[in-house]
């Protein structure tokens, strides 16, 4: 059989391995993670926390330009020139209050390499809150990265929606604390998901569902990536969304990013992204 023939059954092959493949890798967490009387709480704090993440050589941090090298966001490698995050990450910031470390950020005790920003480029329909639509920006680095195999490229074309995608980032670990950030990169698994709460998806956004119960983005991971994977594995393949913001159940009033993920959509802003890059 030419899977090119099929590419509907091709997919739901790959998925239905993925599946499998990260059902096993959960399992073995759970089982190592605790005992059985504490295994409830375990699967929660666990998935909130996702899986540690491969190495993912695009994922950058932004962080304060201070001493505190507060963690301000995530972003992604897209030209060695050239990182993409979300505007609200950086809107309301100059260029030199934020720096962007690029490294292996599996290993905390990796050496980080420390970039500078030229010049900040957001669209020019951005109204300045994470919610708002056109959430999404480009950082021109005053010096290119060293390492070509950081670059991700970009997606060109929109995905089944039942695709699985993956998504790292090293914000809040806990629901119910917004600064309890870990050591390493964490991972997270989504299909993207047509309707917000009954509301149709923004054309400029992925909407999505996550694969695991309550696993979820939150706060310190705006910016960070969202990606299609090779067939049956985690590699990713392209770069599909910038993670915007999530939400909250409202039965639970008291626990943040318990609801779902909301990206800006790679594949819609294209033109204007390889645009930008041409002319700046």
């Amino acid at each position: 059989m030419k899977f090119k023939m099929y590419p509907r059954l091709f997919g739901k092959i790959c998925n239905l391995l993925l599946i499998l493949l990260l059902t096993d890798l959960f399992l073995n967490k759970f089982t190592l993670a605790a005992p059985a009387a504490n295994i409830s709480r375990a699967i929660i704090t666990q998935v909130i926390q996702g899986v540690k993440s491969q190495g993912r050589p695009f994922y950058v941090r932004l962080i304060s330009s201070d001493d505190n090298r507060k963690v301000v966001c995530g972003g992604a490698i897209v030209d060695i020139r050239w990182v993409l995050t979300a505007a609200s990450c950086v809107h309301g910031f100059q260029p030199k209050a934020i720096r962007i470390e690029v490294g292996d950020f599996t290993d905390y005790n990796s050496g980080k390499d420390i970039h500078y920003i030229d010049k900040r480029v957001m669209t020019a329909n951005y109204i300045g809150f994470h919610s708002a639509p056109n959430d999404i920006a480009l950082l021109k680095l005053i010096y290119p990265v060293k390492e070509h195999f950081r670059v991700i490229k970009l997606c060109d074309e929109q995905k089944a929606q039942d695709t699985l995608l993956g998504s790292c980032g090293m914000g809040t670990i806990d629901t119910k604390k917004s600064a309890a950030y870990p050591n390493e990169l964490k991972e997270a698994y989504f299909t993207e998901d047509e309707r917000d709460l009954g509301h149709k998806c923004r054309d400029d956004q992925v909407c999505t569902t996550s694969v695991f119960y309550e696993s979820n983005m939150c706060y310190g991971d705006a910016g960070g990536p969202l990606y299609t994977m090779y067939c049956g594995t985690r590699v990713p393949h392209c770069l599909y969304g910038v993670f915007s913001y999530t939400n909250r159940k409202v039965s639970t009033p008291y626990e943040h990013c318990n609801q779902k993920s909301f990206f800006s959509s790679v594949v819609h802003f294209l033109p204007w992204i390889e645009r930008t890059m041409m002319r700046a």
